[in-house]
């Protein structure tokens, strides 16, 4: 899976990231290829936390999915079954 990703507060991360993994680990590196998604790192933070899904931006414009299907294949991957949760009210 490759991600286009923006991100206007740490601008270093923003660039093509290629995530790999399998039973043994996971990876994520730099690449010079076409994405599959285009996504801002606010979102992927987001869906990460369990908040909402990459299928769910991707229908309301918020995602650009270059591949078809790279949407709903990430947020399998990103799966949690229990989304994350912080007592304090900031």
């Amino acid at each position: 899976m490759t991600l286009a990703v923006r991100d206007r507060y740490a601008p270093w991360n923003t660039g093509t990231w290629h995530l790999s993994a399998d039973g043994d680990g996971s990876a994520c590196e730099r690449v010079p290829r076409p994405a599959d998604l285009t996504l801002d790192a606010a979102h992927l933070g987001s869906v990460h936390l369990g908040g909402r899904s990459l299928s769910a931006l991707v229908d309301a414009g918020l995602v650009q999915e270059h591949t078809p299907g790279a949407a709903a294949r990430l947020d399998t991957a990103l799966y949690v079954p229990r989304t994350a949760f912080c007592g304090q009210v900031f």
